[in-house]
């Protein structure tokens, strides 16, 4: 199932589910569908969130039970940073979102004891539906809507609260066999205008 602001039924063969903007931002109202999966299927064991940047290369279900394992949900360890107070500060410097925020929910953190000892990518999720997870995912947007929009800052934070641990697929979904990425339009352009020295 595709989520979009925009309807076009059987894109690439994929079925459109159109999201309501009402009272939210485009970027808090993506979020929906990627962070609470379970309010959407229900009656379905296994979901796999991925960016609108990739595309599949290979049926999930023939790597569904490999990457889980024996555990709830799987996700790839973000490729540049390691931590959550890296993610914060970067994302700070970058002006991806508010400053103050992004310091005040990475302290939020430490006092609350988080051992702030690594760092999901956001851009896949594959998970098992199990009640533990729909109260990870509750979690999860719950930190969002008081924090930071970036969710890759409260999801080892969510992680830590729901007592879950994640099985961590190698590699990383821009340079894999899984997945194959398209940058978005934005940074698309970014990266071809720093290979000619415009930024």
């Amino acid at each position: 199932m595709r989520f979009t602001d925009e309807w076009q039924d059987g894109y690439h063969g994929w079925t459109d589910m159109p999201l309501l903007t009402v009272g939210f931002s485009s970027r808090l109202t993506a979020k929906w569908p990627k962070i609470l999966p379970h309010l959407w299927f229900s009656d379905y064991t296994y979901s796999l969130w991925m960016d609108g940047s990739l595309q599949l290369n290979r049926n999930p279900y023939e790597y569904i039970q490999e990457l889980l394992g024996d555990n709830d949900i799987a996700l790839y360890h973000h490729h540049t940073r390691s931590t959550v107070l890296d993610e914060a500060l970067g994302l700070a410097a970058t002006g991806y979102d508010d400053p103050y925020t992004l310091h005040s929910q990475a302290l939020k953190y430490t006092m609350d004891g988080f051992p702030d000892t690594g760092l999901y990518c956001g851009t896949v999720i594959l998970r098992r539906h199990t009640p533990a997870i729909a109260r990870f995912n509750e979690l999860w947007m719950t930190e969002i809507l008081r924090g930071s929009i970036r969710d890759q800052v409260s999801l080892p934070y969510a992680l830590w609260k729901a007592e879950i641990i994640p099985a961590v697929i190698p590699g990383n979904p821009f340079d894999g066999d899984l997945f194959t990425h398209t940058p978005h339009v934005a940074e698309a352009r970014a990266v071809q205008e720093a290979s000619h020295g415009l930024v």
